[in-house]
């Protein structure tokens, strides 16, 4: 994690959202829930989740490879569209 997304993350959370080394792995601001566990093994998941919050280019790169359409197709997926785009709230973090 970038050290400014760490520092707005911390100011934001405060020592709530700390486990004992780093930040907890699941939280929820909406519900203010903070989970006291920190796995490191998720937190791989964790920097991939900010970086498509922040630009969406995670999302951007696994939509433009061709298996994830074949993937999408074979799972039942399809595209469907929606009368308005759905609310969102930014909370900076």
């Amino acid at each position: 994690m970038a050290q400014s997304q760490a520092d707005l993350l911390y100011a934001k959370t405060g020592r709530q959202n700390l486990g004992t080394l780093w930040f907890s792995n699941t939280f929820n601001l909406d519900r203010n829930w903070y989970d006291p566990d920190v796995i490191g093994i998720d937190l791989g998941m964790m920097i991939l989740n900010v970086e498509n919050y922040r630009t969406g280019q995670i999302w951007k790169l696994i939509a433009s490879h061709p298996a994830t359409a074949v993937a999408w197709q074979r799972a039942g997926l399809h595209a469907t569209t929606e009368n308005e785009p759905r609310p969102f709230a930014n909370r900076g973090v």
